[in-house]
């Protein structure tokens, strides 16, 4: 089974789908540091470094292999520890749906998403 991740961070969901036995091709994550990290940690996965949004095609040799598509947007916004920026005001709440795109442009076998539990109750259960 082949990966992709988006808002990968640092790799831990790669980490884990590794020990699953799924090989992780591509890795995509804004910021510059984590990405560095991710790298280090996942030496045999292409990096992207830039803004979700900016990606408008995933280049990757799909054989016969089943892909799952990955990734954690940012949750910040969702969160019930954050009382400033808590509503669909904030920008980063959609970003969700640049997962949504990449499941459009991949249109992979499996999906994952992960977020926390705010985001169910968040403007009355808006998102």
């Amino acid at each position: 089974m082949i990966g992709i991740e988006v808002f990968s961070g640092p790799g831990g969901m790669s980490s884990g789908a590794k020990l699953a036995g799924i090989d992780v091709k591509i890795a995509v994550e804004k910021d510059r540091y984590a990405a560095q990290t991710y790298a280090k940690n996942h030496p045999n996965t292409t990096v992207v470094v830039d803004d979700i949004s900016n990606i408008k095609d995933f280049v990757f040799d799909r054989h016969n292999d089943q892909v799952v598509l990955f990734g954690g947007p940012p949750c910040q916004g969702y969160s019930n520890s954050n009382q400033k920026n808590k509503s669909k005001d904030n920008p980063k709440n959609w970003l969700f749906k640049e997962f949504v795109r990449c499941t459009k442009l991949i249109k992979p076998d499996w999906i994952v998403i992960e977020n926390v539990r705010g985001l169910l109750n968040l403007e009355k259960g808006f998102f």
